[in-house]
């Protein structure tokens, strides 16, 4: 897609961008915590999906259907009370604590050293000629394991390694780890990298139990740096890959435009037959896939979004799996769920993305590590308004990765200190 294959004046298409993003901005005000909040970013994806739909969309009844799923979507949201978070300054249960800096140490080890690996047989992404295509390619020949560790784990990683640095007995070693964590993220040629150290650093802002005044300041100005930061990443890996800065300008417009490409290849009568035998029951296996795939117990399935291009350009795998969109909500309820339960479904998604947020900004838990997982799944919410397949495989590797190192951390623990108990159970032979 290019400037002049538009369906319409490029200004119009912006214009009517901007009235979606300030609707939806001021529809989430009184939740945002600061310009930079993930919910700005949803804002944006809504905004752009619906601008898509507006000029894309020539079925009517299709393009109902899409409206109210997003109507219902932030209904869901705004149907969850505005978080109150306490101002009472926050105490941690001592021996919580240090499960939680052995946790985070011993999980910064497996990710630095698989990344590590990576740079040592294939090299790191951001470094190859187009990062674009080296962040796909990098992770091959046995490297997919890296990339799973560098999704979900790697967000804990920096959840529990930045509340250390601000609460725990040794900050200096966790801000060095969360540091390091944050420069592993580059590395691996991701555009959207910093992104989430900046959402973490929101996420705290809307805590005042845990962020003084000044560190909320502190925090803010670290927000714009790394939005510039992440700026000057993001057009440099486009250019490395589109040939040269204006085209990168060009293409960082379209990619914002494109959160909603997935309209281009869906909303069309034949794809909607295509994926009609679709029922609610297939939805556990869909959203459960990349689990059982993993553990090998069923094969992976081919995502929705590359069956649709497929379908569409009869494009061939290699493809489709360059092009393919992300099934997100109002998709994804449509085709499991129909036209009228789907609005439901996508009501649903918006109600649990408001849950987590507000469950992680009004937690009053002395246990530093269950914060962290909040934290981390705060985050992580997003994604299942994205690809609900992403979202389950991120909860699986998250929970896989952290309770190993917490088990290994309990059983140091206990060797250290001649306790008989690790996680409730005796390890003392029994008579």
């Amino acid at each position: 897609m290019d400037l002049e294959n538009l369906p319409v004046n490029p200004w119009t298409i912006l214009g009517a961008g901007l009235t979606f993003l300030f609707v939806f901005l001021f529809l989430y005000r009184r939740r945002i915590i600061y310009v930079f909040d993930i919910l700005c970013v949803q804002a944006l994806m809504q905004a752009a999906a619906c601008t898509m739909a507006l000029f894309w969309i020539h079925d009517v009844g299709m393009q109902w259907q899409f409206f109210a799923s997003q109507a219902a979507f932030t209904a869901g949201f705004l149907l969850v009370r505005r978080p109150q978070p306490s101002r009472a300054p926050l105490r941690w249960d001592p021996s919580r604590t240090t499960d939680l800096e052995l946790t985070t140490f011993l999980l910064f080890l497996v990710v630095a050293g698989a990344n590590l690996w990576m740079g040592a047989t294939a090299g790191f992404p951001l470094f190859a000629n187009d990062p674009t295509v080296a962040k796909v390619d990098a992770f091959s020949g046995g490297l997919g394991i890296v990339k799973r560790i560098d999704e979900a784990p790697m967000i804990f990683l920096g959840a529990a390694s930045l509340l250390l640095s601000l609460h725990g007995r040794r900050k200096w070693v966790f801000r060095v780890i969360f540091v390091i964590s944050v420069i592993l993220s580059v590395l691996g040629g991701s555009k959207g990298s910093l992104l989430t150290t900046v959402f973490l650093f929101v996420y705290l802002m809307g805590r005042p139990d845990i962020l003084s005044k000044r560190l909320v300041g502190l925090f803010k100005y670290g927000c714009g740096l790394m939005i510039a930061a992440g700026s000057v990443l993001s057009l440099f890996i486009l250019g490395a890959g589109e040939g040269g800065m204006p085209a990168a300008f060009q293409a960082l417009a379209f990619r914002i435009l494109l959160y909603g490409d997935v309209i281009l290849y869906y909303y069309q009568p034949a794809v909607h037959q295509f994926f009609s035998h679709f029922t609610a029951l297939d939805f556990i296996p869909y959203a459960l896939n990349p689990i059982l795939g993993e553990l090998r117990l069923v094969p992976y399935q081919t995502p929705l979004g590359y069956q649709m291009v497929n379908y569409t350009l009869n494009a061939g795998d290699e493809l489709a799996s360059i092009l393919g969109p992300n099934t997100t909500f109002f998709v994804a309820g449509n085709i499991f769920f129909g036209s009228v339960l789907g609005v439901v479904y996508c009501g649903f998604v918006g109600w649990a993305f408001a849950k987590v947020r507000s469950m992680f900004l009004t937690s009053r838990t002395s246990d530093p590590g269950r914060l962290a997982v909040l934290l981390t799944m705060a985050i992580m919410i997003a994604t299942l308004a994205i690809e609900v397949p992403l979202f389950t495989a991120n909860v699986f590797d998250t929970f896989l990765f952290v309770s190993g190192c917490y088990i290994v951390a309990k059983v140091i623990l206990l060797a250290c200190s001649g306790e008989e108990t690790v996680i409730g159970l005796s390890l003392r032979p029994q008579p």
